[in-house]
């Protein structure tokens, strides 16, 4: 207790240094300079005040006992009603300012401004992102063989000019395939030419254009009975033969592309390999050829600083030699 009543002391007082291991705080400590905390202090003085008003009974066992240091049963049970009342307007408080979106510590918080930074903040997220929340990323979501009979009735044999809607509905049914592979196999299993088993639609009267795609003949067997057209095994078989040379090409083409690109790589490696080989031999050439002339030739008619300085001593040196040839003639 000697402790405790220290400690409490060293908290009241505002010390740098407290030693909280041996109590247990209900509340934070006070700040410097601040005499409330949170109106703990507040509320204790009022109770501590309002019970001592409160006149012992003298029965209970608290009265009649010298030695308990327990309160009166009257002056107890007057101060839980205080502290209920005083927790409930504690929460009425705290309601009230989470009600005016105000932070504790903060009195230029704006939440208009925060609703403004979340929407720019907010992601874009597509129509196929809401619809289809179970697609994997980068796991290949294809359509499956069981699913296509289902896209191909909803094409159906006479087409349909609405592609990107029965793309993203099927995505949408079925969030097993993804909208891109979908896609891909929609462009496989139809044509912009209509079979001729299939008759022709009226002329569209409103404004812009519309393309009708139609589903292959060869196909035709994954459509309920009624829906197929009259006589289209015979277009089937045709279809099923031209579907085939259409992926024997394809193939020869990808790997006439492959063997070009191959051939060009190495060509392009080839041809920069000899050129910096050439580009090589020119400098050694070059530089070769320099020390050559450098040693063969070492008069190359052009004076140098030295020689410049030296012919006027050459030409003095003869002058003195003609004049004392003169002298000693005469």
């Amino acid at each position: 207790k000697k402790l405790a009543d220290e400690t409490r002391k060293s908290i009241l007082g505002g010390a740098q240094y407290v030693n909280y291991s041996n109590i247990t705080l209900k509340a934070g400590g006070p700040h410097s300079g601040d005499e409330n905390v949170a109106g703990v202090y507040d509320v204790e003085k009022e109770i501590s005040a309002a019970i001592l008003q409160v006149p012992n009974c003298g029965v209970c066992s608290a009265c009649t006992d010298d030695q308990s240091t327990k309160l009166c049963a009257n002056r107890l049970e007057r101060r839980l009603e205080m502290l209920e009342e005083a927790e409930a307007r504690a929460k009425k408080a705290d309601t009230g300012r989470k009600k005016s979106g105000k932070k504790r510590g903060r009195d230029d918080f704006d939440p208009a401004t925060k609703d403004a930074s979340a929407k720019k903040k907010k992601k874009y997220t597509t129509s196929f992102a809401k619809t289809n929340p179970n697609h994997k990323g980068s796991i290949r979501m294809a359509v499956t063989d069981d699913l296509l009979p289902e896209l191909c009735r909803r094409i159906g044999a006479s087409g349909t000019n609405k592609r990107m809607k029965t793309i993203e509905e099927f995505s949408r049914d079925f969030p097993g395939a993804s909208v891109r592979q979908v896609t891909f196999k929609f462009a496989d299993i139809t044509t912009r030419e209509r079979p001729a088993c299939i008759p022709a639609k009226p002329e569209r009267t409103g404004p812009g254009r519309s393309f009708d795609f139609y589903l292959r003949p060869h196909l035709y067997h994954l459509l309920p009975e009624d829906e197929r057209p009259p006589d289209w095994k015979n277009y089937a078989r045709e279809d099923e033969a031209q579907y085939k040379a259409e992926l024997l090409e394809k193939k020869a083409d990808e790997k006439l592309k492959k063997n070009t690109n191959n051939a060009m790589d190495s060509k392009s490696s080839a041809a920069s390999v000899t050129s910096e080989t050439d580009s090589i031999d020119n400098i050694s050439v070059a530089t070769s050829g320099v020390g050559n002339a450098e040693q063969s030739d070492p008069d190359d008619g052009e004076e140098t600083e030295e020689e410049q300085l030296e012919e006027p001593v050459k030409k003095q040196k003869k002058a003195r030699k003609k004049s004392r040839d003169g002298t000693l003639s005469s």
